[in-house]
């Protein structure tokens, strides 16, 4: 079994091309009470080949992007185990790809690669990546192992610590998935370094969603991130991720599936999720910024949130601040239509011309219904909302 050490590590490795010495350290990551292996460092990939070492598969299968296969295929290289038959296979970028026609393609292309019961699967990329890659080490032989190497900091912070992996369906976000824990997580921050600001952006969006749902200390956290410069520094990129792991460990650690409590953490997915299936060129995060900009029209709208609440919930947004706004804005009806497939519907009783949806009365005071984060939202208040924003046509 992969033992982690107690303490943060220095460790040699042929990988460093800067003066820089490459460190990693564990961080608690125990949802349901069940540790994951979940290391975090910099220039830290030989750590991969120990935890999949620790694993003993017979095979190992990479899963990745096209892009990243060529950019980054070499330096991953280093950090699979020489000892075990590896393969990687990629797959086009974008959330088209998302769906069961592509991982029809995958299993197959397993099963021709030799992987059997005793594999692991490695997802190597951002989060559609992971969610791919979950969906199949979740369904092949009935579930085989996954290991997560997140290539981006809002995957690395947000994506990985869930244990819901799912594939669009007919053009609708995250219809068909499953629960699986994954064997282990290595957060590479050097994977950052050149990432795009918008990326970095979309990191730190959801670090404020979290402040907003859960307050103090979590407001201290986000105000002292979104302070500083947006760089990614091994420094910062640490400061992001360990922030991140402990918003989702304080609601996670008895709600691992995301069926109670937890479920505050799809605050902003409905109407995010809705502008992210229009196929815009907006990524999660900007997409979960503008959900969250609706829920709080919503919550005005309904008379659940205070005009001075509101104004605290801007405020805090305004730490993200400015975020790209849909250069192509969808029909209204498009995104209605597909908040009605949002996934979070069955959790409580439904009502004639609601949605479900995760709304705030401030501050880390979510509207709750027979005790669950949800409550039942109005059509017409939804899309007035919606329109209020000017992110449709």
């Amino acid at each position: 079994m992969f033992d982690p050490p107690t303490k943060s590590v220095t460790i040699a490795s042929s990988l460093s091309v800067k003066m820089l010495k490459p460190t990693y350290h564990h961080i608690t990551w125990d949802p349901g009470g069940q540790p994951i292996p979940f290391v975090l460092g910099c220039k830290c990939l030989p750590e991969l080949s120990r935890m999949l070492k620790s694993l003993a598969p017979d095979r190992i299968l990479v899963l990745t992007e096209a892009s990243l296969a060529r950019k980054l295929g070499l330096t991953l290289r280093q950090g699979l185990p020489s000892t075990i038959p590896s393969s990687i296979v990629s797959i086009p970028p974008g959330e088209k790809g998302k769906n069961l026609a592509t991982l029809e393609t995958l299993v197959r292309q397993a099963l021709a690669g030799g992987l059997t019961r005793q594999s692991v699967v490695l997802a190597f990329g951002g989060g559609l990546i992971c969610n791919i890659a979950g969906m199949l080490a979740g369904g092949l032989f009935r579930g085989v192992r996954l290991v997560h190497l997140p290539t981006t900091l809002l995957a690395m912070h947000d994506t990985v610590t869930s244990l819901k992996q799912a594939v669009n369906v007919g053009g609708y976000k995250n219809l068909f998935g499953l629960y699986l824990r994954p064997a282990g997580i290595l957060c590479d921050v050097q994977f950052c370094e050149t990432l795009p600001p918008e990326a970095m952006q979309a990191a730190l969006i959801e670090i404020v969603k979290n402040a907003l749902i859960l307050g103090e200390p979590f407001i201290e956290r986000a105000r002292e991130i979104c302070s500083k410069p947006l760089l990614p520094t091994p420094e910062f990129c640490t400061s992001v991720v360990e922030a991140g792991v402990a918003a989702k460990r304080s609601l996670m650690m008895k709600d691992p599936f995301e069926r109670q409590g937890a479920i505050v953490f799809e605050y902003g997915h409905t109407v995010g999720h809705a502008i992210e299936s229009a196929g815009l060129k907006l990524n999660h995060g900007q997409c979960v910024y503008w959900g969250m900009r609706a829920a709080a029209e919503v919550a005005v709208l309904m008379g659940e949130m205070s005009p001075k609440s509101y104004q605290q919930h801007r405020d805090l947004l305004q730490l993200v601040e400015p975020v790209a706004a849909p250069r192509e804005k969808p029909p209204l009806r498009q995104l209605m239509d597909s908040v009605a497939m949002d996934n979070k519907r069955g959790h409580i009783p439904p009502k004639r011309q609601c949605l479900p949806m995760v709304i705030l009365k401030g501050i880390a005071r979510p509207v709750r219904t027979d005790g669950v984060p949800l409550i039942n939202v109005p059509i017409s208040k939804l899309a007035k909302a919606i329109s209020a924003l000017t992110i449709c046509s």
